[in-house]
């Protein structure tokens, strides 16, 4: 993850991408544990949908 190694000047800001890592790292192992997945849809209004990972195979 490239994008983490940056050197980030100020500790709010560190401990704010910390904290983001975290929360990105929490909702992809809930995503796998509960066979779930997270789609956008192709509206342009930023709508997100999650629903059961079976109904897309």
């Amino acid at each position: 993850m490239e994008m983490f190694s940056t050197i980030i000047p100020s500790k709010s800001m560190y401990e704010r991408a910390h904290y983001e890592q975290q929360l990105i790292e929490q909702i992809q192992n809930d995503l796998k544990r509960f066979d779930l997945i997270l789609r956008r849809t192709h509206d342009q209004q930023n709508v997100f949908y999650l629903g059961d990972r079976k109904s897309f195979e």
